[in-house]
């Protein structure tokens, strides 16, 4: 074995194994060691995601070609992308391309769709030749081919005799210019390869290289990578080359460069039978410009936390669904490969649609990002953090992780759709039985634009499923778009969303898988991340797969329905008979022309609908303002599993008779038109969870619906419309003075003809009840101030000056008593420890919570004292703090007048007076 040193080599050898070159601050001069440096760092974070990155296998290429498309999986996404759940699938010429992106946002081959060999050979897309070409030998000729005259004369030809010393020492004057991050690519009559040359990673004297080198799927035995190690080539394993190959478990491979050009690795014997007939030294840093193209943030992350691997998971998948008030956990598995330890920091930001339920140990949560300051990995350990959210998010949304970074390195995008429940298992064994025959006789009047509908209606009995007219693109919802190959000429179609899906389309878009759907260029899509059997793409029995073949008519379809994991229904092209299928049809359908998958459980809340139940609301208004809901269930319809979705929340009801009752939610005053959606998930005996239909509920909709059924000549009824008028126009000052959506405020749908009917109270004649009833008794000035807190509950404060140089504070008692509307009494009694510090120095609170809105006047006493002895007494009411705010703080004004037409209103309605004398009873006096 020949070695090969050099100064660069052995430099990048000591920056990955042991510690880092200085990185240059974004920004700054970069130098070409750094540039070398974050190519070569980002070439091992492919190689490091082992079995995540596979090899794109000639059945997929010729399924493309035979397209007309592009050959080359060019994704253009970080190594970060390849998990265990989102295999990526690559070929050498292209994981040039990926890793010189990734590094430095340059796209080999001038931002084409895909990278080949023979075209990074001749290097005219490269940039100017006489700068990145630096070395090519013929191997047929022994000679320099298409070089720039001074290239040749300063290289000259090749020494030796023979044939194979003159391959030897073209080899070794190759190697002897090779440094980290160029481009060698060699061509043979039978096809070529290309390699990223890495240097001396080991520091053992050789030069290295890596390549993109497997096997992927065989479309006739149907075996795909993802499912098993993808098998070195057999002259790998012959004994004098077993040492310098290292595939990592996947496609990438690190291999020793001087016997991999001159063995039989590529092809060849090392003698004149090698087929190889060019060999290209290229150096595209050369010619990138860093202004243009620096180092990228996640290279220079790579660069100082070296040999890091990331695989970044979820319970779910993008082709699966959860439900709502599910829990969901997300994965952030940190692997470090280097042999040095090290501390990184990582954020991760918590998605639209879910609730924050814990993070793993260390993390601080703000705002909207979890952060971990510090994670340790020893070197060659490995961490797990852990995020569990709840899913608030309902049917037909996603829940998207996205924005986390670890260092620089921006996450990977993992979207989870929200749906429905799976099929039931009653309904997945009719299925089953569909490949034995069981259900023949129904299925042969079907065709393929009905054969879907005849399963669910006719097989599972589940009626009110909408399908599309599935001889068709369904134009109100889906465009087909014609993008023009990247290679090989001609054209595709691909189908995508339209910005507006058409209205009647709404269901439909709800009910089609995430993410399968498209056209014959699927990987414009799936964003080079290939699936190709039912396991990968997690197909559900149940779904129905509908494509239109290229070769057949504009109204012509041919359909698929899943019966099981890897069985398939289909109408025989031929005599119309139904057949079952495996997972190779599948894969047809993403070559033969247009495609969607459709799955009714997603979206469909009556697949299974809820029992019908009454279901009923009212409004608590006394100690705290809560919309509660009721369930009649006399027949005991529920088991004790059912749920309340409340905002994606599981919410257990309470069984009370021959009723389930639940308090929805508590809203403060300023949230009176904000609205919760509220769905019935019944589960039957056989644990069968039933869906009702969602709506959404509110105080404001509570109150519009009580005013829409008042009876103004009923004085019960007109003292109820009262006080519904009064809270919405008392929500909406309070909308105003906190500045909470003041663009949807609680009272926008009162007419002039509601405004009528409130005669008793209004701001305009409040007149007498603006009066300052307070009083104190308070020689030793213990009382500060009043104030009235505003949430679902309203509370009366008392303020106290308590400062540290008061040294009897801590003797003192307090005690609050008084009579509410009904004349019931209250009191409670606080020392001094149990009272809450303001913001102010010295100042401390006694809170009246639980407050009804009818006791606005009433008149509630604070009693200091000292070992028995009264110190204070003040006496005040939320009406008291009310006048003295109408009179001294004009920005509050009408808030505290809303509060006090509002606490008039309700005391109205919920005073009810002593009983008249009854026949044998002592007169009143």
């Amino acid at each position: 074995m020949r070695k090969i040193k050099h100064a660069i080599c052995l430099l990048l050898a000591a920056v990955l194994c042991l510690s880092l070159l200085p990185v240059t601050g974004a920004g700054a001069e970069e130098t070409m060691e750094e540039r070398q440096q974050a190519i070569v760092a980002t070439a091992f974070a492919f190689f490091d995601k082992g079995q995540s990155v596979q090899y794109d296998g000639n059945a997929v290429n010729n399924v493309r070609r035979t397209l007309g498309g592009h050959t080359r999986s060019t994704f253009e996404r970080g190594p970060e992308y390849a998990t265990p759940k989102e295999t990526v699938y690559s070929v050498c010429s292209d994981f040039c391309y990926q890793t010189y992106f990734s590094a430095l946002g340059y796209r080999l081959g001038g931002n084409q769709g895909s990278c080949w060999t023979a075209a990074l050979a001749d290097a005219s897309h490269i940039s100017s030749t006489a700068k990145s070409l630096i070395y090519r030998y013929s191997f047929s000729t022994h000679q320099l081919e298409s070089m720039p005259a001074d290239k040749v004369e300063e290289y000259g030809q090749p020494a030796g005799e023979t044939d194979e010393e003159k391959n030897a020492a073209a080899i070794t004057k190759l190697l002897e210019l090779a440094q980290p991050g160029d481009l060698i690519t060699t061509l043979a009559s039978s096809g070529g390869h290309s390699v990223v040359y890495v240097g001396d990673v080991k520091g053992d004297g050789n030069g290295y290289l890596m390549h993109c080198y497997g096997v992927g799927i065989g479309e006739s035995t149907g075996i795909d990578t993802i499912e098993v190690p993808a098998p070195k080539p057999a002259d790998l394993e012959d004994e004098k080359y077993k040492t310098y190959s290292d595939a990592n478990g996947g496609s990438i491979r690190l291999t020793a460069a001087y016997n991999f050009l001159n063995g039989s690795a590529n092809g060849g014997t090392g003698s004149s039978k090698d087929n190889r007939t060019l060999i290209t030294l290229l150096r595209p840093l050369n010619v990138i410009s860093q202004s243009k193209y620096p180092i990228s943030p996640a290279a220079r992350t790579r660069m100082a936390y070296p040999r890091l691997a990331i695989d970044r998971t979820t319970d779910q998948s993008r082709f699966n669904a959860a439900q709502t008030g599910d829990a969901l956990n997300l994965y952030i598995k940190l692997k470090n490969n280097s042999d040095a330890a090290y501390t990184l920091p990582v954020k991760e930001k918590i998605p639209a649609g879910a609730v924050l339920r814990s993070a793993s140990d260390d993390a601080a949560v703000a705002g909207d990002t979890i952060v971990w300051s510090g994670v340790t990995l020893e070197a060659g350990g490995e961490k797990t953090l852990t995020v569990s959210y709840r899913i608030s998010a309902i049917r037909g949304q996603f829940v998207t992780f996205e924005g986390g970074t670890v260092g620089e390195i921006p996450s990977n995008s993992i979207s989870v759709p929200v749906g429905g429940a799976h099929l039931r298992d009653a309904d997945v064994l009719k299925l089953a039985d569909i490949a034995n025959g069981t259900y023949d006789a129904i299925l042969a009047g079907a065709t393929d634009a009905t054969l879907g509908q005849v399963v669910y209606e006719d097989v599972l009995g589940i009626t009110g499923v909408a399908f599309p007219a599935l001889d068709a693109v369904p134009t109100g919802l889906m465009t087909v778009v014609t993008k023009t190959a990247h290679s090989g000429g001609g054209t595709v179609d691909v189908l995508t969303f339209k910005d507006a899906v058409a209205p009647e389309d709404a269901f439909l878009e709800r009910i089609t898988v995430p993410h399968f759907f498209g056209g014959r260029d699927f990987w414009v899509i799936v964003s080079g991340k290939r699936v190709l059997d039912t396991k990968a793409m997690y197909m559900e029995p149940g779904d129905v797969i509908v494509r239109l073949d290229s070769g057949l008519a504009p109204t012509a379809c041919r359909t698929l329905v899943c019966i099981g994991y890897d069985q398939f229904l289909q109408l025989n092209e031929t005599t119309g008979a139904p057949e079952i299928v495996d997972h190779r049809e599948l894969v047809r359908s993403h070559r033969s022309g247009l495609f969607y998958a459709l799955r009714p459980t997603l979206a469909y809340a009556d697949l299974y609908p809820a029992p019908a139940m009454e279901q009923t609301m009212s409004l608590n208004l006394n100690d705290v303002v809560v919309i509660n809901y009721y369930l009649a269930d006399a027949q005991n319809t529920f088991t004790a599993n059912s749920r309340v979705l409340v905002d994606g929340e599981r919410i257990a009801p309470v069984r009370e008779g021959d009723n389930w009752y639940l308090p929805l939610r508590e809203s403060t005053a300023k949230e009176m038109a904000r609205q919760s959606t509220v769905q019935l998930v019944a589960e039957d005996t056989e644990g069968v969870s039933h869906y009702g239909s969602s709506h959404t509920v509110s105080v404001r909709g509570y109150a519009e619906t009580m005013l829409a059924g008042t009876d103004w000549s009923a004085p019960g009824s007109a003292r109820l419309g009262r006080v519904m008028i009064s809270m919405l126009d008392y929500g909406a000052e309070a909308q105003k003075y906190f500045g909470y959506q003041t663009e949807d405020l609680a009272n926008k749908n009162l007419t002039a003809a509601d405004r009528e009917h409130m005669t008793v109270y209004t701001p305009e004649n409040l007149g007498a009840y603006l009066t300052d009833g307070r009083t104190t008794d308070d020689p030793e000035e213990l009382y500060y101030a009043s104030s009235c807190v505003l949430g679902s509950s309203q509370a009366l404060r008392f303020y106290l000056q308590l400062p540290e140089s008061r040294q009897d504070r801590e003797a003192l008692s307090f005690r609050v008593n008084y009579r509410n509307y009904n004349g019931q009494p209250r009191t409670a009694v606080k020392r001094f420890a149990e009272l809450a510090e303001s913001n102010a120095s010295g100042i401390y609170y006694f809170e009246v919570a639980g407050m009804a809105a009818a006791d606005v006047q009433t008149e509630v006493t604070l009693t200091v004292e000292k070992a028995g002895v009264t110190v204070a007494k003040i006496k005040d009411s939320i009406a008291s703090y009310c006048a003295r705010v109408h009179a001294l703080h004009e920005e509050a004004r009408d808030l505290a007048d809303a509060l006090l037409v509002y606490g008039l209103s309700a005391q109205e309605h919920f005073y009810r007076p002593m009983p008249e004398s009854g026949e044998n009873e002592m007169p009143l006096y």
